[in-house]
C-alpha cells in the first residue's frame, strides 16, 4: 500500500476510479482473482468473478453457500449433436452404490452421503474429472463426481419406471 490514500487497497477495495475491476491477489504473482461488474443492457448488473488462469479448478476448501440459484448454460444455441439419453445406457445407474461417508481431514466429522469416484469412473467416465490442487506444496490429484450430469441420467430411469408404473395400474383397473 503507498501512502497516497487515492490508492489504497485494503481488502481488496479499490478507489472509484478503477472501473468495477477489482484483483485479489494472494500466494504466488500469477494466483490472481479478478472481480468484474458489468452491465447488460436486456437485465441488471452482472458480477464476474474470475481467476486469472481460465483453465484453473477453483477449490473451496469450505462449504459454499449460495443465496440465489446456481445456473449452468444449457441453451440449445450452445449445443451441437444433440442426442436423447437412450435408456440402456440410463441402466447403469442402477449399479452404483450410494454410500455415507466421512472426510479423514474433516475436524467437525461432518457425515456426507454420495458415491465412490473411481466407481461411477467405471460406469460413466465423463462424469468424473481428475483434480490436481496444492496441499502443503504438494500436488494432489483426486477424483471428483460431477452430480449436476447424473440429474439428466436419474430422470430417464424415473420417466422408464413411471412408464412401468402407469402399465402396471392399467392392468389392475382392467381385472
Amino acid at each position: 500500500m503507498t501512502s497516497n490514500s487515492n490508492n489504497a487497497n485494503y481488502g481488496g477495495r479499490q478507489p472509484n476510479t478503477s472501473a468495477y475491476v477489482k484483483s485479489f491477489n494472494y500466494g504466488r504473482i500469477t494466483d490472481a482473482w479478478y472481480y468484474s461488474n458489468t452491465t447488460n443492457t436486456t437485465s441488471d448488473t452482472n458480477l464476474l468473478l474470475l481467476p486469472s488462469n481460465s483453465t484453473a479448478t477453483v477449490t473451496i476448501p469450505g462449504n459454499l453457500v449460495v443465496e440465489g440459484s446456481i445456473n449452468i448454460p444449457s441453451d440449445v444455441h450452445l449445443k451441437r449433436n444433440i442426442q436423447l439419453l437412450s435408456l440402456d445406457s440410463c441402466d447403469k445407474i442402477l449399479s452404483l452404490n450410494p454410500v455415507s461417508y466421512r472426510y479423514i481431514d474433516d475436524q467437525k466429522d461432518k457425515l456426507h452421503f454420495g458415491m465412490i469416484a473411481q466407481e461411477v469412473e467405471t460406469l460413466y467416465p465423463n462424469l468424473v474429472n481428475t483434480i490436481s490442487t496444492e496441499v502443503n506444496n504438494t500436488t494432489v490429484s483426486m477424483k471428483a463426481i460431477n452430480y449436476i450430469e447424473i440429474i439428466p441420467i436419474l430422470l430417464v430411469k424415473i420417466k422408464d419406471l413411471q412408464s412401468q408404473i402407469d402399465v402396471l395400474n392399467t392392468k389392475i383397473v382392467e381385472k
